[in-house]
């Protein structure tokens, strides 16, 4: 996953007058919800393209799935029934994946 998205990024680099661009950032967008613990959000180009990419799909990435948004779930659960280790499972993820808790 980690390939790919530097792959992806290289091209738009190589690239910036394509037409394609918002395209791709919305695949990386994608591949981020597919398995986001999988990917590099500590590199500026990533979180860039992931910022242009929920910008333009505002109106529709929101119902996209995760694949932690079970955990998610469970954790704001767990926060509404009082459990205050809860807080802290979801401050974590919230720092790591912001775009997740959103």
């Amino acid at each position: 996953l980690v390939y790919l998205t530097e792959t992806i990024l290289r091209f738009q680099k190589e690239n910036p007058d394509c037409e394609g661009i918002a395209l791709l950032d919305g695949a990386i967008l994608r591949l981020y919800l597919l398995q986001p613990l999988w990917m590099n959000v500590g590199s500026s180009p990533v979180r860039m393209s992931l910022l242009r990419a929920s910008e333009a799909h505002a109106t529709v990435w929101g119902n996209w799935k995760s694949s932690v948004d079970d955990l998610l779930e469970e954790a704001i659960n767990n926060l509404a029934a009082g459990e205050a280790r809860a807080a802290r499972v979801l401050n974590d993820h919230a720092r790591k994946h912001p775009l997740l808790i959103l």
